[in-house]
């Protein structure tokens, strides 16, 4: 997920989510109180935006996903060293 994704999503509740190697500790304790402090409707309110603004990328990946798990062998082919190759449609 993009990181400014994560930072409007978390912005949607009042949190400045911005950080990096030179963000204070105190500043990084002062983020994570604020987390801790969320309602649950707040934090349900990340969710949904974060699920508003990746929308598209997550569509693609639930359907990339869905292609790969359904895929399924159609038939397998045995080729032998002498006579005629047999091609069967299921292993059972």
């Amino acid at each position: 997920m993009p990181y400014d994704s994560i930072i409007t999503a978390f912005a949607s509740v009042g949190i400045d989510a911005v950080f990096d190697e030179t963000t204070p500790e105190v500043e990084f304790e002062n983020k994570i109180t604020r987390w801790n402090n969320l309602t649950t409707e707040n934090i349900n309110q990340i969710k949904r935006e974060l699920l508003n603004l990746e929308k598209q990328n997550i569509n693609s990946f639930v359907s990339a996903l869905v292609r790969s798990l359904s895929r399924r062998v159609e038939n397998v082919t045995i080729v032998i060293l002498h006579g005629q190759p047999q091609q069967i449609n299921s292993l059972t």
